[in-house]
């Protein structure tokens, strides 16, 4: 699933974002007539949902990357998953854990391709930066 994003002229319309180019600074909307849109990044906004909202199913996802979808050590660990998962803190405790590089990766995937923000660099937040919006 793409991550959705708007424009300041767009009345609140949402559209997928389907590629990036850094180069040009420019994302790449599809429309609803199927073609795509090149927009000048300033004018954009991804649409986000904060990593404390997580749902449950997608929590789920993650202890599956995390343990190999292998249900003892799922089972073991997804209470306290859920427990710490509408914290502030799950994405520190999440990446806390010590997993080899490419779980970590595979969980950064995961969760940005379901439209979580996960920041950038040195920035915790998009949505608290202003780059992002909330997803109602």
């Amino acid at each position: 699933m793409p991550c959705k994003i708007t424009d300041q002229y767009a009345n609140g319309v949402q559209y997928d974002m389907v590629g990036i180019s850094q180069y040009e600074g420019m994302l790449q909307a599809k429309m609803p007539s199927g073609d795509s849109d090149w927009w000048n990044i300033d004018i954009c906004q991804l649409i986000l949902t904060p990593l404390s909202e997580i749902t449950d199913e997608h929590v789920l996802g993650v202890a599956n990357i995390m343990y190999d979808g292998v249900a003892d050590k799922i089972n073991n660990r997804i209470g306290y998953m859920m427990q710490v998962a509408g914290t502030k803190q799950f994405a520190q405790k999440l990446f806390a854990t010590p997993l080899n590089g490419s779980k970590y990766i595979a969980i950064i995937d995961y969760l940005r391709s379901k439209s979580y923000d996960l920041g950038h660099g040195q920035i915790p937040s998009l949505i608290e930066a202003g780059i992002a919006i909330k997803k109602d």
